[in-house]
């Protein structure tokens, strides 16, 4: 029984943070992978994900990117953060945008384990 328990448990752990279950919407995009991380010379960086960021409350630069401002005072740390999940191939839980910013531009952002 317990084992069957702990099956279960890690079955619905599996199925939360499965890239399945991934979306973007219009306040972040969830679940998402890092498609496109470009560092411009300003030191903006623009992201791409493999959700459709069209969905979201802003304006996407350039063509679609999510950009992270340089001048954002936590940018290093949210861009380790963004540079980790895509080398080690692994999702974003939630990158949150600033609604109606243009260009679209990012608040926060969490990773799943």
């Amino acid at each position: 029984m317990r084992c069957s328990l702990i099956a279960a448990a890690s079955a619905g752990f599996l199925f939360l943070s499965s890239p399945a279950n991934a979306v973007c919407h219009s306040i972040a995009c969830d679940g998402e992978f890092i498609t496109h991380l470009r560092v411009e010379a300003s030191g903006n960086i623009l992201i791409d994900t493999s959700g459709d960021e069209s969905l979201l409350n802003c304006t996407l630069f350039s063509g679609g990117y999510i950009v992270l401002r340089a001048s954002e005072i936590n940018a290093d740390k949210i861009y380790a953060m963004l540079l980790t999940a895509h080398s080690q191939g692994k999702p974003i839980g939630r990158i949150r945008i600033r609604e109606g910013s243009s260009p679209c531009s990012i608040t926060y952002t969490w990773q799943l384990q």
